[in-house]
């Protein structure tokens, strides 16, 4: 992705390109008895992406956006 981010966004007609990523994930679901073994799974993969990103932190570069 570095190599991606060198080229100035003013260089190429899509300039939406950077090394941040979004995730979202939708969780649904019908019986009211599952609320917590599935709110249990969000709070899980939510702290591992948090864990993720934090680990690379110090790997950001001040000139992508």
């Amino acid at each position: 992705m570095h190599k991606v981010c060198e080229v100035p966004q003013s260089a190429t007609a899509f300039a939406s390109r950077s090394a941040t990523q979004n995730g979202n994930i939708a969780l649904r679901w019908t019986d009211p008895a599952k609320d917590g073994q599935h709110r249990a799974w969000a709070r899980e993969v939510q702290a591992r992406w948090k864990a993720e990103l934090d680990s690379k932190a110090s790997d950001t570069e001040e000139d992508v956006p």
